[in-house]
């Protein structure tokens, strides 16, 4: 159990420095253009940046993306696209195994794209639904600090960090007693369902899914299917923030967590058709 406390501390600790520098960037910038920068966020190039700033291995920008959706300064494009390109623990895990190099590549070049892709066809589809929303939104960030945006940017950081706390220690004490030896072995049980499982075990919010998909795949016990399926689907903590802070509409919330597996499988089972072709 104590592992389960170390783990939940280090993997907030991580979140600390990119979360709180996201806020501060974003808390100048709009005190700079003012609510013009907040729209802007939400543009059509948004899942663009989306999936390149997600595809950095830190779990944390999944968490802002929630938090930013929450307020409908993103897309849900945008959020999507943020979501399937988090890379959280893999890509250090793989790129610590410099002979797989070339997997990396695929799996995570991949993401990125499939992140764009999907993030665009959402916005595609919803714009005009997002749009409507967006305009209903009055984006006020501060905390009653005055111009002190350091102190406004440790408040806003500091709630996050507190709800992750305690949501990452209850989703990671209940991977602790499942056990990730029962996990890993729900997920090679069956290589024909693997696309169907991975992208299951990918929505678990934590770092572990993350950690035990990659290590299977480096093992050899899943294949490329079941590692992308697996990783589109494994947002870290951005989809707890998301049921936190998106408080107003938690059907649309179900919606998103039931969207993120859809392509998760999708995918996973193209790419399973086409390793059975050649």
């Amino acid at each position: 159990m104590i592992d389960v406390i170390i783990d939940t501390l280090l993997d907030c600790l991580k979140s600390i420095p990119i979360i709180f520098l996201a806020y501060l960037i974003v808390e100048y910038i709009s005190k700079k253009t003012g609510n013009e920068f907040n729209r802007n966020l939400g543009g059509k190039k948004g899942p663009l940046f989306g999936s390149l700033l997600g595809a950095i291995p830190q779990c944390g920008l999944s968490a802002m993306a929630s938090n930013f959706y929450s307020y409908r300064i993103i897309t849900l494009g945008t959020l999507f696209s943020v979501y399937l390109s988090t890379s959280d623990e893999a890509f250090i895990i793989m790129l610590a195994h410099p002979d797989r190099i070339l997997d990396l590549v695929i799996v995570f070049a991949s993401k990125i794209i499939l992140g764009m892709l999907f993030g665009f066809i959402i916005d595609a589809i919803f714009r005009k639904q997002e749009l409507k929303k967006m305009s209903e939104y009055e984006i006020v960030f501060g905390c009653g600090c005055g111009d002190n945006l350091i102190l406004t940017a440790v408040q806003k950081s500091g709630r996050i960090l507190l709800y992750l706390l305690v949501a990452s220690f209850l989703v990671n004490t209940g991977v602790y007693l499942i056990g990730e030896e029962n996990i890993t072995a729900f997920i090679t049980s069956n290589v024909f369902i693997q696309p169907l499982v991975a992208p299951l075990i990918g929505l678990i919010p934590s770092c572990a899914p993350s950690i035990i998909l990659t290590e299977l795949f480096l093992s050899g016990a899943i294949s490329y299917s079941g590692i992308i399926g697996g990783l589109l689907t494994s947002a870290g903590v951005g989809t707890l923030v998301l049921f936190k802070y998106n408080k107003k509409d938690q059907k649309q919330n179900i919606f998103i967590l039931l969207g993120l597996y859809g392509i998760g499988v999708l995918v996973a089972f193209v790419i399973e058709g086409i390793m059975l072709l050649f």
